[in-house]
């Protein structure tokens, strides 16, 4: 797993952050997708990293409404 692979799964996975800068996390993680290559995107699959940062976005949009 590359730095940018390993710093971003860190950060979803053991962050403390406010909502602003959890849609920041999340943007990253959009970012990083969109350019991964198949072991990155395997990687994060198996990390859990991705359903997690899914689950955040999820809760900070619904308190929103």
């Amino acid at each position: 797993m590359d730095n940018r692979c390993v710093s971003l799964v860190h950060d979803i996975l053991y962050g403390n952050f406010s909502d602003e800068e959890w849609l920041g996390v999340k943007q990253r993680f959009d970012v990083f997708m969109s350019t991964a290559t198949d072991a990155e995107t395997q990687e994060i699959e198996e990390s859990g990293a991705g359903d997690t940062i899914h689950m955040i976005y999820a809760g900070i949009m619904n308190k929103r409404k």
